[in-house]
This record gives structure tokens, sequence and C-alpha cells, in this order.
């Protein structure tokens, strides 16, 4: 099935990979993707002795396009859950077009930020009206990760 939302999920995931390469090949990390792109994360990963879990999102936009990123609450609030059952740190991994962003969302209030919002679609269903679901906010400089595209640099 060649649809958008996999195209996207696929390309992420490649980003995710050829970051952390590198350290794969040292043997300092281990990745495992998995298989349904509708898990409550896309991924697993070993690092040293911090075990993780993790979404990642392809956005074609760059970052500074709008003041903060949103993202769907429940998204976040089940890694927060999934994440502190296994005992593993919840990463959110973003590529813009002119950043790459990582937050670690362990000690981010989700609560405190949710709000409502009427959105277009949604990847579960590709509703084609507007639909409300409640969005959280996440700003560059909540990041443990951030780094600059080369090509968005240049600009």
């Amino acid at each position: 099935m060649d649809t958008f939302f996999h195209r996207r999920e696929f390309e992420g995931r490649k980003e995710w990979l050829e970051l952390n390469l590198l350290d794969i090949l040292r043997g300092n990390k281990t990745i495992h993707f998995t298989d349904d792109p509708y898990e409550l994360f896309d991924f697993d990963m070993t690092a040293s002795t911090v075990l993780s879990y993790g979404e990642i999102k392809t956005v074609h936009r760059p970052y500074f396009k709008y003041p903060n990123f949103q993202i769907d609450y429940n998204k976040l609030k089940n890694l927060q859950v999934i994440s502190k059952q296994m005992d593993r740190v919840p990463y959110l991994v973003c590529f813009f077009e002119d950043y790459t962003i990582v937050w670690d969302i362990t000690s981010i209030d989700l609560e405190e930020r949710k709000y409502s919002q009427f959105c277009t679609s949604t990847t579960a269903d590709y509703y084609k009206g507007k639909r409300e679901k409640e969005e959280v906010w996440l700003t560059i400089d909540e990041a443990i990760y951030k780094r600059q595209k080369r090509a968005a640099a240049r600009q």
C-alpha cells in the first residue's frame, strides 16, 4: 500500500536511521522500527543504558512558519503512559524542512497545554470534513536536541 501517510512514515524512519547511523555501526545504539505505522510508537531504541520509545513525524514545512508545533494530545499521552509502564523514555522526533527536533516528553505536562481545535483530517481515518480534536503544543526551547538542516542554513 503506497499512500501519502506511509511515504511520510518511511521518510521519517529513514532520516532517524541516518541521524543515528554512526552510533549503530559503533555498537552504541540499536533501533527497532514497528511494523505497523498505527502502533502507539514508531520505534524502540537502546542507547547505552537508556531505553526509549519514540514517535517520528515528517513535517513538510519549516519549523518557524508557526510559533510552535501542535500534535495530537492522545498520541503523546499514550506514548507517555506506555513508556512509563515499560520504564522507557518517550521521545517525539520531528523532521521539519529546516530543523530536526527531538523532545523528551517525560516531564512535559500535556494536561496544562491541551486544547481543542477543528482539524481537516486525521491519519486514523482521513475524515473529509472538519473534526474537533484535542491537541497540545511544543516549542523548540523545550527540545533536548535541535539541529538546523544544512540546506536550510545555506538559504
